[in-house]
């Protein structure tokens, strides 16, 4: 999670979404260095080395750092850096089949640096790098789609492409291109993009995402895999 705009609901969602980010004691939100080894291409990637086009994708949070998340009547849980590494690996096998090489920065539940995750699409020569979060609110009737930016010059023309393939999730009013100084796509060389796909936290859309693969979860790996896609083939 990272938005909240009113104060004006526009404003409190994108308050609420950095405070998400800063207030979490993980190197994540802090731009630390991550902990344990480096994130591995061999590992992390589909192909490596390669000659194909490149994909970094970066499950949000992770680790200590679960982000946002929704309890369930039962007891149940379910927290957003789970949800968010099921639909980013949902994501890669779609561009797969579209013949792209892609990597990611975690595919387990590893506790990362926000700058470490940019400087490794950097390092695997990504042509795009997506960040994949949900977003959260302490208003459960709030959902919609917000996507962000970190340097105007390179990131916003992604930005506002992918918010067009992406706003159609959700049916609310709310929906948004915003500015994130975010470490991990300020560090980033290429085009990026941070999105907030739906609320974790709206009544009616946690329960659609509770399950692992769910179609939810696949409705929206398939909008940003083929967002993704139909940018770099217009």
């Amino acid at each position: 999670m990272i938005a909240v705009r009113p104060l004006h609901r526009r404003s409190a969602t994108l308050l609420l979404t950095i405070f998400s980010l800063l207030v979490v004691p993980s190197a994540f939100a802090a731009g630390k260095p991550g902990r344990g080894a480096p994130i591995d291409p061999a590992t992390n990637c589909t192909q490596w080395p390669t000659e194909k086009t490149v994909i970094a994708l970066d499950p949000g949070h992770g680790g200590d750092d679960s982000g946002t998340g929704y309890s369930y009547p039962d007891g149940t849980r379910v927290l957003e850096k789970d949800v968010v590494l099921n639909i980013a690996k949902l994501v890669r096998d779609t561009l797969v089949g579209h013949g792209y090489a892609v990597c990611l920065t975690r595919i387990d539940d590893k506790t990362l640096g926000n700058s470490e995750r940019g400087e490794f699409a950097n390092t695997v020569g990504a042509r795009l790098f997506v960040m994949i979060h949900l977003n959260g609110s302490t208003d459960p009737a709030v959902n919609h789609t917000i996507t962000f930016w970190g340097k105007k010059s390179k990131d916003l023309a992604f930005s506002r492409y992918m918010l067009t393939k992406l706003k159609d999730l959700t049916t609310q009013e709310g929906d948004y291109v915003g500015q994130f100084a975010n470490g991990a796509l300020l560090t980033a060389t290429m085009e990026s993009t941070l999105t907030e796909s739906a609320f974790l936290t709206n009544q009616d859309e946690a329960p659609l995402l509770k399950e692992v693969d769910s179609e939810r979860r696949h409705v929206i790996a398939r909008a940003i895999a083929n967002g993704i896609h139909s940018y770099l083939n217009p």
